[in-house]
């Protein structure tokens, strides 16, 4: 994958979908988020963050907070309008989720959780010319009984093309912005993740990647976006940074990031040395590898040791110590002996 810069794709706003379906509408899944905030066509960013949260990248893009139930949230938001003709936009809450594989999951319109039943939008229907701007209000209302932990929902702008008179086909544009409410007394809990194992692989294709596996250890979901650098390879060489795609880990839940390199790379040795961040949480991870002629290769603990050499290693004191035993009772046994 080409290098870049890590903070664009740190903070995308949620996505962007254009859908060709047939006739009677159902939406599709939209495809991964990109930043439509500045895009000519329809665009949608927030206007507000809590105070607690001015220094997260993440809070300026998503609706993150953290509520004890009972408690009433209001945030603005801004739709803009490029499309070159006047639109009726509908604004409004789908509920969403994290998969298992690291994925912020947009739900069908329609589609809810506990956590869209409490959002509002003051307006939910915007009727804008070209190049005009709407800030409809979004209200999270949470019940004095809403049940600990966190959720996840998007707030949706969305126009249509008039439906067919008969059969054929209608386009339906939305961008969005994701929420991650966290309900519960007290402060939020706190992020946190950790990177476990790097493993080198190469594509059918013989490209080279590595695999970055990360715990999330602490309370909240995180977005990570990172880079791999790889040094000290084959005659002093050294290539990157290579950007990772976005990944969302839910609390307590692992995930892995991919580091696409190139067919080109040598199987190595080489030195990898990874960054990973989410909002203001950085982490960095440095082991060595070597690229396998096809196939999953060897993973690689931080000081770049296989993962099965600590278990040898514990495994040989278990047996040293078990001799040393025997030893030292055969031992007192033949002094006391008549």
């Amino acid at each position: 994958m080409a290098a870049g810069t890590v903070l664009g794709r740190l903070i995308p706003l949620v996505i962007a979908s254009m859908m060709v379906i047939t006739s009677p509408l159902a939406l599709a899944q939209p495809p991964e988020p990109t930043d439509q905030a500045q895009h000519a066509g329809l665009g949608i960013r927030l206007l507000e963050a809590p105070e607690s949260l001015r220094d997260d990248p993440r809070a300026r893009h998503y609706i993150i907070d953290h509520l004890a139930p009972g408690t009433t949230i209001n945030r603005s938001i801004e739709v803009s309008n490029r499309t070159g003709d006047p639109q009726n936009i509908e604004v409004y809450p789908a509920a969403a989720d994290v998969s298992d594989e690291g994925a912020f999951l947009f739900g069908e319109k329609g589609e809810v959780n506990d956590l869209t039943t409490w959002i509002s939008v003051d307006t939910p229907t915007l009727e804008l010319e070209d190049e005009e701007l709407g800030e409809p209000v979004v209200t999270i209302d949470v019940p004095d009984d809403a049940p600990e932990g966190e959720q996840y929902a998007v707030v949706w702008a969305e126009i249509a093309s008039p439906a067919p008179e008969e059969t054929g086909t209608r386009v339906v544009s939305r961008v969005g912005v994701r929420v991650y409410l966290s309900v519960g007394p007290g402060n939020a809990p706190a992020a946190d993740f950790e990177i476990t194992s790097l493993t080198p692989q190469r594509t059918p294709e013989g490209v080279a990647e590595v695999v970055a596996d990360i715990s999330n250890t602490g309370g909240r979901a995180i977005d990570l976006s990172g880079t791999l650098a790889v040094s000290d390879g084959p005659g002093g060489l050294g290539a990157g940074p290579f950007q990772m795609e976005t990944v969302t880990i839910a609390p307590g839940q692992d995930g892995r990031a991919v580091f696409s390199l190139d067919a080109a790379i040598p199987n190595g040795p080489w030195r990898a040395d990874v960054e990973m961040m989410s909002g203001t949480i950085v982490r960095d991870y440095s082991a060595s590898l070597t690229f396998p002629e096809a196939g999953i290769g060897e993973p690689t603990d931080a000081d770049g040791r296989s993962w099965w050499l600590p278990v040898l290693g514990v495994g040989l004191a278990l047996v040293i110590g078990a001799v040393l035993v025997a030893w030292l009772l055969r031992r007192r046994r033949s002094g006391n002996a008549p």
